[in-house]
């Protein structure tokens, strides 16, 4: 089967920075005897980047193709998409609010099939007060509520005549495209590419004493993952007598990150807080090691790839409740499950994490076994591929 998977946001992807969901489970699909390439956008020049897989024996390209876009919005140079696209048996692409992921949908109904991870707040039931929404700047806000509006208009009604496939990310993400009129969606879970972290396999250490309490966050420092909110909790841990020190690894808005280290001055932290900036993929796994806590406060998550790579590194995750924790965190087996803003609980389980109060070895292992034995892409490529091979049926 040629399948041909496409990243349809326009930003250029930093392969080394990140691990790119697309890139894992392309492997996947050429490791189950499978031909894949990717398209990815570019800026501005086109040109081709060929992956080998870490056995050495299987590859594939990625075609970085120039696109005209309207903010994170893009259509693809047609010149370069269309050949590809013919020659496709299966084209997964990403995002029902994207234009080209619409485009291609109806256009190739038989063949296309969309991955959809964001999901609508007023569509979330919890068992508490519903999440804040997002604050988007004015202008931002403007351009995403108007660029909807127009998706909606055009797109929705001409999709829901034909058999269009939708596969989400998460359970929410499903209750919102489902909520749209779309049925028999189906839900397919994000994998972690634990191929880029060969040599750790083996050698995680599960956690057990944790006298110290050396906390990390990875990932943007931007408003909707509450970065105030863990610079408060590290004051109030030190306050209480737990020795709590943070590592913020990733980069952000130089105002936002800026007025998180102006609160490090104000809460008298500075000493107890890193600043780590940007770090890539092949330095992470020894960050994990050494940072048995893993803190994701988000308003709002698709899924949350740092949180998968923190369990698969034995991590204890503490986060709130969104697309991936929904599906993935049991709460006080493999993980913790918090409120939003609630300091309070936030803190009550850091300090009894940290004398002991809890069974942290056991929650140590749950977390990595759940990440190995559930949400690996060797297990969503899969899943991935009994629904091609429906579709394929579907259309003969």
């Amino acid at each position: 089967m040629k399948i041909l998977l496409l990243k349809t946001f326009a930003r250029v992807a930093e392969r080394r920075k990140y691990n790119l969901q697309e890139e894992g489970i392309a492997k996947e699909f050429i490791r189950q005897g499978h031909e894949c390439s990717l398209v990815f956008y570019s800026g501005e020049k086109e040109h081709r980047e060929e992956i080998v897989s870490f056995d050495g024996d299987k590859k594939f390209l990625i075609h970085w193709t120039p696109a005209a876009k309207i903010h994170d919005y893009c259509f693809f140079n047609k010149k370069i998409l269309r050949p590809l696209v013919k020659q496709a048996d299966i084209i997964l692409t990403e995002e029902f609010e994207q234009w080209e992921s619409c485009f291609l949908a109806l256009t190739y109904p038989h063949k296309t099939i969309i991955y959809n991870g964001p999901y609508d707040l007023s569509q979330k039931v919890t068992p508490w007060k519903a999440l804040d929404v997002i604050r988007i700047g004015g202008l931002k806000r403007t351009i995403r509520i108007g660029i909807k509006a127009i998706h909606e208009a055009v797109f929705l009604k001409k999709m829901l005549r034909k058999n269009i496939t939708i596969v989400t990310k998460s359970n929410l993400a499903q209750k919102t495209i489902e909520s749209k009129g779309f049925r028999n969606v189906r839900v397919v879970p994000v994998g972690l590419d634990i191929e880029k972290f060969n040599g750790y396999v083996e050698t995680v250490p599960i956690r057990t004493d944790l006298a110290a309490l050396p906390l990390l966050y990875v990932g943007e420092i931007q408003f909707r993952r509450d970065i105030i909110f863990m610079l408060k909790l590290v004051r109030r841990l030190r306050d209480e007598g737990v020795p709590a020190t943070l590592r913020l690894v990733g980069s952000g808005p130089d105002n936002y990150v800026d007025a998180c280290k102006r609160l490090c001055r104000e809460l008298n932290i500075e000493a107890y807080v890193e600043f780590s900036g940007q770090i890539e993929q092949a330095s992470l796994p020894g960050i994990y090691k050494g940072h048995p806590v893993f803190l994701l406060p988000s308003k709002y998550e698709i899924f949350g790839m740092s949180m998968l790579e923190a369990m698969f590194f034995g991590g204890i995750v503490l986060t709130t409740f969104h697309g991936g924790s929904d599906i993935v965190i049991q709460n006080a087996v493999n993980g913790f499950i918090l409120r939003d803003n609630d300091q309070d609980s936030w803190a009550k389980t850091l300090i009894a994490i940290h004398k002991n109060k809890i069974d942290v070895g056991k929650i140590s292992e749950n977390a990595r076994l759940t990440v190995i034995n559930d949400y690996t892409w060797k297990k969503s490529a899969a899943k991935f591929i009994e629904i091609f091979e429906d579709k394929r049926r579907e259309n003969r």
